[in-house]
């Protein structure tokens, strides 16, 4: 049985009531990145730059024991953050960038200086600047939610 009735059309409350349920359900289930996520990465990298070889080879080694810190790190990041119910955030490629191309910088920067007090500041700002950008990436998602 087919009928030609036509639905009533919301009122403008009844509409903008159902724009703000569906904001806040699309937002409900997900979370900023924690902020202890960032200050990981941060020690990490100090202590790699602190560790620094002056052989390629232990360079290489470093370099990759870094990224497996970085994956353990996100993995127990993502297994917490998904057994809470949520769905995680994830960085941009521009954030990303952002966070990694200082530190990738000030690295080759001293590997061609190359002095000792050099290494520990270098080390100290990268750690400083990871912290730093993962509190402040953080408090801005929070407040964006």
């Amino acid at each position: 049985m087919k009928t030609d009735e036509i639905p009533e059309r919301p009122s403008p409350l009844e509409a903008a009531a159902a724009l703000e349920a569906a904001r806040q359900a699309r937002t409900a289930g997900h979370t900023s990145i924690q902020a202890w996520l960032f200050l990981v990465y941060g020690l990490m990298a100090t202590v790699i730059m602190l560790l620094h070889p002056s052989s390629g080879l232990l360079t290489l080694a470093v370099v990759s024991t870094y990224g497996v810190g970085v994956v353990a790190a996100e993995h127990v990041y993502y297994r917490r953050v998904v057994a809470a119910g949520v769905v995680p955030r994830k960085l941009t490629i521009r954030q990303t960038v952002v966070v990694g191309a200082p530190t990738a910088a000030l690295w080759i920067a001293l590997a061609f200086l190359n002095e000792t007090w050099g290494w520990i500041i270098g080390a100290v700002v990268v750690g400083c600047w990871t912290a730093g950008y993962g509190l402040v990436h953080s408090r801005r998602a929070r407040t964006r939610a």
